[in-house]
């Protein structure tokens, strides 16, 4: 379970979604070099790593795109050295921060290593089905369209998990990449827009005026001006409101409290009427995905957890939530 900060959280933890791919997941452990070249903007960046203790510098051909798939954004960065080896690292909804190689959806991320045509190697291990490998990204600007970090991974022969290569000290650093995302944005779609529903499956009266209200708006003000900004270069920026039971120590009484933490930015996505909101909050990354319809957008979480009162006690409750905002 994660705690909603993005997009104002009344709801102080989210239950955490795991998204496996099957026919459609586009992951080949087998690399193609005929695949590659033409697909990226070649640039003057650079990716180096030791393979086995062997320097890798793709001194011959680097590239990179960012492009829009059915699971939200995807980053592919491929380096050829002078000698016809090659490296790749697949992306799913790049952002700053810290991921560790995974077949979760949201959060893809795999390595390859083609040292030649018999010789090929991934971080997915075919006899389990593990996946091995870290990248941090340190920069990821689509106004500029550059990409920075730093990667390892153990990559496991493709047709024989038992031939293995250890990537060490890998660098990327200052990469272009092409960005057919940002291109074309959605018209409409740019803009600032406020929370204007809290809506919850359970009722409660926070202000004890003896009314239930399913909205939670109309009982606190703690989400007052909560604001959701999305920018022409498919960044965004929200605040990190909320309310939360502040617990009495030493027999005192337990209190509703609100809460701002600071503001989060991440990137965004649309595909058709979803877009995808990818972030980075205490470390760990996360996407949310929102329904456009008109000038709303509408974020729905089953079995949430809300802050209600039994009792008269403030106490933490399970309920669906619906969050709506709405273009300014």
């Amino acid at each position: 379970m994660k705690q909603i900060k993005f997009l104002s959280a009344l709801i102080i933890l989210f239950s955490a979604f795991t998204f496996t791919s099957c026919d459609n997941e586009a992951i080949d452990p087998a690399l193609n070099p005929d695949d590659f070249g033409g697909g990226g903007v070649p640039t003057g960046g650079a990716f180096t790593a030791k393979v086995d203790g062997v320097d890798f510098n793709a001194n011959e051909l680097i590239e990179a795109d960012y492009t829009n798939t059915a699971f939200g954004t995807q980053l592919n960065i491929i380096g050829a050295t002078s000698s016809g080896k090659i490296m790749h690292m697949q992306i799913l909804n790049p952002t700053v921060g810290t991921r560790t190689a995974t077949d979760n959806i949201e959060t893809l991320l795999t390595f390859s290593y083609f040292a030649s045509v018999n010789d090929q190697y991934s971080s997915i291990n075919i006899s389990n089905g593990s996946y091995n490998g870290t990248i941090t990204i340190t920069e990821f600007n689509l106004s500029t369209n550059k990409v920075s970090g730093t990667f390892s991974f153990i990559g496991y022969g493709t047709t024989s998990s038992t031939a293995q290569v250890e990537v060490t000290t890998g660098v990327f650093n200052n990469i272009t990449f092409q960005n057919d995302v940002t291109t074309t944005p959605p018209p409409g779609i740019v803009g600032s827009y406020l929370l204007t529903a809290f809506n919850t499956s359970v009722p409660t009266d926070l202000n004890g005026d003896g009314t239930n209200s399913t909205n939670q708006l109309n009982e606190t003000t703690c989400f007052n001006d909560s604001f959701l900004t999305i920018n022409a270069n498919n960044t965004f920026s929200t605040d990190a409101k909320g309310i939360e039971i502040i617990f009495g120590t030493g027999g005192g009484v337990d209190e509703v409290g609100c809460f701002e933490d600071p503001e989060i930015t991440g990137t965004w996505s649309l595909n058709g009427n979803q877009i995808s909101f990818t972030y980075t909050d205490e470390g760990e990354i996360y996407t949310d995905v929102f329904t456009v319809t008109g000038n709303t957008l509408t974020f729905t979480l089953e079995d949430g957890d809300i802050v209600g009162n039994a009792g008269g006690s403030p106490v933490y409750l399970t309920s669906d939530i619906t969050l709506i905002y709405t273009k300014q």
